[in-house]
């Protein structure tokens, strides 16, 4: 098994082919459903991205948090892979933007990034982690947020049967590298804000039909030829069979 360690996650990060994608998955992202629930979520909380303090938690290149900055929001990476960071840097400078990069774990972060932020995100974080760990991390997302701040953590779903499968032959033929990957059921979530407190929450997902990627072979032929990403429409399936299971979840005030 591939052990979730820095070095594993620089190589993942070094693979020039997911830089070269950078882009293309960056608008991607911005034609989703997923982030057009998180644009509404957050517009609905806050009126506007403007001014704002969002947190991305086990970055990456941090897409999704770019989305937000060209919004107006202002934005910190938390990444312990340099590599990812790195990419973060390159992708943030190609539209100019300014970004605070952080080097550290999820498990262990540093006092200065406590209760400072409006939102908090990850987009395939928590799953790598496993009981008490798997606890923290999900944790951290309502650590760093300042009262009524929201989290957005998205998670593999267990009950998304095409990525279940694609991990199952993937781990079989010793072809996946991802590390260590435990997908989440929903009830698992609600248990998880029900330990932490966390009494305002809900879910969504991305595209049900959009998972159906992961056992079609010429899912990436339309980029291939050239075709740029069309907008997504979501569907009621969406929050139990998508593949990215989003909890949305409110931190409480401070009176509370």
């Amino acid at each position: 098994m591939n052990y979730n360690t820095p070095a594993l996650w620089d190589a993942l990060w070094r693979d020039p082919s997911y830089r070269r994608d950078d882009l293309y998955r960056l608008e991607r992202e911005r034609l989703s459903i997923r982030w057009q629930r998180i644009e509404q979520a957050i517009e609905k909380q806050f009126g506007t991205f403007e001014g704002r303090h969002i947190i991305e938690l086990g970055a990456g290149a941090g897409k999704i948090a770019l989305l937000c900055a060209l919004r107006g929001g202002h934005i910190t990476l938390v990444d312990y892979s340099e590599k990812a960071l790195d990419r973060a840097k390159t992708l943030f400078g190609n539209f100019g933007i300014n970004v605070d990069l952080r080097l550290a774990d999820v498990l262990h972060l540093p006092e200065d990034l406590l209760s400072k932020y409006d939102v908090s995100m990850s987009f395939g974080l928590t799953e790598h982690f496993l009981a008490g760990n798997r606890l923290q991390a999900n944790k951290a997302h309502f650590e760093v947020l300042r009262p009524e701040g929201i989290a957005f953590i998205a998670v593999p779903n267990r009950h998304n049967p095409p990525y279940m499968v694609y991990k199952a032959v993937s781990e079989k033929l010793g072809t996946w590298k991802y590390g260590e990957e435990y997908p989440y059921s929903r009830s698992e979530l609600v248990s998880i804000c029900t330990e932490l407190g966390i009494d305002n929450f809900s879910f969504f997902g991305d595209s049900f039909w959009d998972s159906f990627r992961f056992i079609n072979p010429l899912h990436g032929l339309p980029k291939k030829l050239g075709r740029k990403p069309r907008r997504e429409l979501g569907s009621p399936l969406d929050a139990y069979f998508s593949y990215s299971l989003v909890l949305q979840a409110k931190k409480p005030s401070s009176e509370a």
